[in-house]
């Protein structure tokens, strides 16, 4: 009889540790399925919270950039117009230089001095008695103008002829002392010498052609 509750008894405990041993089992399951699930949503909230701290970052290093993009258009923009600053005050000064050496050189063919050629020229053409043939007088000389006289040995005479005087080329036309005949022509000065050219001419005696007066001197001959 004693054996039997003996046995009763050792079946109670058993199935008592048993239940115990299902109880704490459920137990540490749900504690470790809790702290794996914690432990995942920790995680994943931590890489979230990465991802959108990279995102913030490509963000801010996008908006960095870019003030950086529009500084170079500024300085691009500011050394091409730097560039076309100074092409426009180049052409300035080279037309500016241009201006000024065609002034300067109007000016010195105005002012040149023609002084020395004011005088008694005598022809190459001379005469057996050694008398020249033609005289050319430049009685006075200007800036613009001249006066002068042309006499031919005892034959014929322009006197008081005024001609324009441009470059070095005075250019005439005038009628002799008789005005019966007229001529055309320049007269050039070159080299202390005087060039007279007369390309039309009614005079039987005076002719075309060019005639050279290389001589001068104080007092005239012919006059």
């Amino acid at each position: 009889m004693e054996d039997k509750k003996i046995k009763v008894s050792l079946g109670k405990a058993v199935l008592i540790i048993l239940i115990a041993t299902l109880i704490i089992g459920g137990i540490l399951y749900y504690f470790v399925k809790n702290i794996s699930s914690t432990s995942n949503s920790t995680n994943n909230t931590n890489t979230v919270s990465q991802e959108n701290t990279e995102y913030l970052l490509e963000i801010n290093t996008i908006e960095d950039t870019s003030p950086s993009v529009s500084n170079t258009n500024e300085d691009t923009n500011s050394v091409n117009t730097d560039n076309q600053n100074s092409i426009h005050e180049s052409s300035k000064s080279i037309t500016n230089n241009t201006q000024d050496t065609s002034s300067n050189t109007k000016k010195a063919s105005v002012s040149q001095d023609y002084s020395q050629y004011v005088g008694v020229w005598q022809s190459d053409l001379v005469l057996d008695s050694g008398i020249p043939e033609e005289e050319l007088i430049i009685n006075k000389i200007g800036d613009t103008s001249i006066n002068f006289d042309y006499l031919k040995y005892k034959i014929d005479s322009f006197q008081n002829v005024v001609a324009n005087l441009s470059d070095n080329v005075a250019k005439f036309e005038t009628r002799n002392d008789t005005n019966s005949c007229k001529i055309k022509g320049t007269i050039t000065f070159s080299d202390n010498t005087i060039i007279l050219n007369i390309t039309s001419s009614t005079s039987d005696i005076v002719k075309t052609g060019t005639f050279t007066f290389k001589t001068q001197t104080q007092k005239s001959i012919l006059k």
